[in-house]
């Protein structure tokens, strides 16, 4: 039987290929769930796009491969075939030759009066004599064509491994490489989490490092003006019961403050005014 190399390239493109969307699609559900969109991610197209390759040469290797084994075997057959049809032609025109020059002689012989030995018939003879042996060649070549296609035959049916396996095999190697596809898919969309989720925590870090500062700030600056408003009282103070109360509430936001050693000096000359 022929094999249609179209047709089961055509197949098998159907169904790989079809595996293949379905797993992505299945996969790509999952990811979505996490509220990630393939479509968006700066994904690796070019190993994805040469695994895919490979596979489809590895599997389009295989069954060229087979595809090649098969048309030789069916073209065989098809030659023998063929040889049959016109080394069965040759058979019938010999042995249609070697009946009219039969009835030739017979009736050279019946009706001419040509006796046995002579000339004319001798050559009859021959003629009939290689005409049999081209009949008998022709026929003998159609047995030993009909036995090597039997013997094809045979051989096609005890087999291990035809078209149908390299196919199989074929659509093994095509989903092995869709399923490392999407893994491959899903480690980048699983990459893509992570880095987003860690720019994420970065920036929210930041805005918490720059409100804490604010915070610092808004509090140093309160301080800053209490100890300004305890210093004029300090100033302004009548008796030393309250200056001395005052001296050690300025201490205390010092303290608070941590403030270096300039502002200090800065304060205590504002004190002495």
């Amino acid at each position: 039987m022929k094999i249609n190399q179209a047709e089961t390239q055509d197949k098998l493109y159907q169904a790989t290929y079809q595996t293949e969307k379905e797993d992505i699609k299945r996969n790509g559900k999952q990811l979505q769930n996490n509220t990630v969109f393939a479509g968006n991610l700066n994904l690796m197209e070019d190993p994805i796009a040469k695994k895919r390759e490979e596979a489809r040469k590895e599997a389009m290797g295989l069954l060229t491969n087979q595809f090649k084994i098969d048309s030789d075997i069916d073209n065989g057959m098809e030659g023998s075939r063929s040889r049959v049809d016109k080394l069965r032609e040759e058979s019938e025109y010999a042995t249609k030759e070697v009946a009219r020059l039969e009835a030739q002689m017979q009736k050279m012989i019946e009706e001419d009066g040509l006796e046995e030995g002579s000339e004319e018939l001798k050559s009859i003879q021959e003629e009939i004599k290689y005409w049999k042996s081209e009949a008998y060649k022709s026929e003998s070549a159609i047995m030993g064509e009909n036995a090597a296609v039997r013997e094809t035959k045979m051989a096609l049916l005890k087999r291990t491994y035809d078209m149908r396996d390299a196919s199989k095999d074929a659509e093994k190697i095509m989903e092995a490489a869709s399923k490392e596809i999407v893994d491959m898919l899903k480690q980048d969309a699983i990459d893509k989490i992570d880095e987003d989720m860690e720019e994420e925590q970065e920036k929210a870090e930041e805005i918490k490092e720059e409100q804490e500062e604010k915070e610092k700030l808004i509090e140093k600056d309160k301080e800053q003006k209490k100890l300004e408003e305890t210093t004029k009282e300090l100033i302004t103070a009548d008796s030393d019961t309250e200056k001395s109360k005052l001296q050690k509430e300025i201490q205390k936001i010092l303290e608070e403050q941590d403030l270096i050693e300039e502002d200090l000096k800065g304060l205590a000359v504002d004190a002495s005014i």
